[in-house]
């Protein structure tokens, strides 16, 4: 039976990786575990007119992720909070293997405006949407679980208008992409190459 998220969860997140609770701490790679995987991903954030502004963020996003995955048996869910780096991408290490969604995400954009951004699925459709209050861990439709050590959430790009409105689309990668406004241009590395050119020696990306 799968797990309600409640106080539980709010501790569990402090647990599973040094960037999940203490953003700005200086990033410990950690040894592969046995039937664990390496989770990376990366957001890009357009602000199309909150406030007047036009403006991309990258850095210090607060991704949530929600899992799903067997142990002894028995199905649990679980809950992560991890920012982003300067560059967009953010990791978490030791994961179970299993099935990942990015269920919202929280962001500071214009002069003073808190995004607090989560989804809820129309049919198989997972759509995201603003909200004023915390956002639940309810997931409705799960992916396939991952079957690869390395788990890719890919480039999650993200645009948020003047009415609240929220689009959102996923990349592997991003070569010259225009954006929503005038002037913005986007090239990212996927994300596992983005952390394997990082870090070449780590044993995640020698096996």
């Amino acid at each position: 039976m799968i797990s309600k998220y409640g106080l539980y969860a709010i501790a569990v997140w402090c647990s599973v990786s040094i960037l999940a609770c203490a953003g700005g701490t200086q990033f410990i790679q950690e040894k592969p575990q046995e039937g664990k995987c390496l989770l990376v991903g990366a957001m890009l954030l357009e602000n199309n007119g909150l406030e007047g502004k036009y403006e991309t963020k990258l850095s210090k996003i607060t991704v949530i992720i929600v899992g799903k995955y067997s142990e002894n048996g028995e199905e649990k869910t679980q809950g992560y909070r991890v920012k982003t780096d300067e560059n967009g991408y953010f990791i978490l290490q030791n994961v179970p293997e299993g099935s990942y969604v990015i269920k919202g995400f929280e962001a500071d954009v214009g002069y003073e405006t808190r995004l607090v951004i989560t989804s809820r699925w129309d049919g198989n459709l997972q759509v995201y949407h603003s909200t004023g209050t915390m956002i639940d861990y309810t997931v409705r439709v799960w992916p396939e679980p991952y079957t690869s050590r390395i788990i890719d959430l890919e480039i999650n790009y993200f645009m948020v208008d003047q009415a609240m409105r929220v689009a959102n689309e996923k990349f592997k990668r991003l070569q010259d992409k225009p954006g929503s406004f005038p002037g913005s241009v986007y090239t990212m590395k996927n994300p596992v190459e983005y952390y394997r050119q990082k870090y070449p020696q780590w044993e995640w990306f020698q096996m």
